[in-house]
């Protein structure tokens, strides 16, 4: 087994764990020799659960698009719409909405909370404006 595995495993086990900040170590250091786009969502998710919104949009934006799964296109638009980026939340949920994905009735509830979200954002801009 590589040293990329290794890290994945054990990174993995920590994330189990709810060990986000070791589980980081770990796959950054599986990304040592490799870049696969996977490890980046996962450092996303380990980051999103941690409070680091941008660390996480930073990492879940490499394997955006790279890689077919409404999880992280879902895990990227929370992270958007928590650093401020409300237009690029929306645009990743329409991204989601059109797909072909077939979508877990959690992602879909997760969907139109982050709508809603988003929503009452917009409206509270439009009052600062009037």
């Amino acid at each position: 087994m590589g040293d990329e595995n290794f890290y994945m495993m054990k990174a993995n086990y920590l994330v189990e764990l709810n060990w986000f900040d070791r589980a980081i170590i770990n796959y950054k250091k599986a990304l040592r020799d490799s870049k696969n786009h996977h490890i980046y969502s996962m450092l996303g998710y380990c980051y999103s659960r941690m409070g680091d919104h941008n660390e996480a949009a930073d990492n879940y934006r490499k394997a955006y698009k790279r890689i077919p799964d409404p999880n992280i296109n879902l895990g990227l638009a929370i992270s958007e719409y928590e650093i401020g980026n409300i237009d690029k939340s929306e645009e990743i949920i329409q991204d989601l909405q059109d797909s072909n994905y077939h979508l877990e009735s959690s992602a879909q509830h997760t969907i139109m909370w982050l709508e809603e979200k988003i929503a009452v954002v917009r409206r509270e801009r439009d009052k600062l404006k009037h």
